[in-house]
């Protein structure tokens, strides 16, 4: 009789390759329905893991019933581990794209900007008040310390990659 854990890390692989192509869909498309269908693949994926470590714990209780070594179990918690470290990496990108800047960027086209994870400082090509309320300290109101890129304040400490991007785009407003 074949190995159920197999059985089930081989559908688990399966699932994982077609989030990974549900995932660039969504990242091409930034639609609400590829989003939707890649955290619907997620919550499925998370089901059948928990099945998989719920096995394992049974498999540990009762060791005289099941053949499997040390090592073995070792392995199949180390691929469990992956798996989930996996589908947490598909829900981060879309939480990433969720945040204030990305959706910002997004909104204006700038598609690099919204991929990136969200930094302090990002922001690239947000409407004037938005730009100047994502800045550290920025309270949606211009700096009286001076004037200079449009809707940029110059007090401001911008994250050094995000700074020749931001004058970029500020420039093309």
């Amino acid at each position: 009789m074949p190995d159920p854990f197999e059985e089930v890390r081989e559908d688990v692989s399966a699932s994982l390759v077609g989030a990974q192509a549900q995932r660039a869909r969504w990242e091409r498309e930034r639609s609400e329905e590829s989003k939707h269908a890649l955290l619907a693949s997620m919550r499925h994926i998370d089901a059948d893991l928990q099945e998989m470590t719920d096995a394992l714990s049974a498999v540990e209780r009762d060791r005289k019933r099941f053949a499997i070594d040390d090592a073995e179990l070792r392995s199949r918690h180390a691929w469990i581990a992956d798996a989930r470290k996996q589908v947490e990496a598909h829900r981060a990108a879309v939480r990433a794209a969720e945040t204030p800047s990305a959706k910002c960027c997004a909104k204006t086209g700038a598609v690099a900007a919204a991929r990136r994870p969200a930094v302090t400082g990002d922001v690239a090509s947000c409407g004037e008040a938005e730009r100047d309320s994502l800045l550290p300290g920025g309270d949606g109101k211009k700096s009286a310390k001076g004037k200079g890129v449009k809707g940029v304040r110059q007090d401001a400490q911008l994250d050094p990659v995000v700074d020749a991007h931001t004058l970029q785009m500020t420039q093309m407003h």
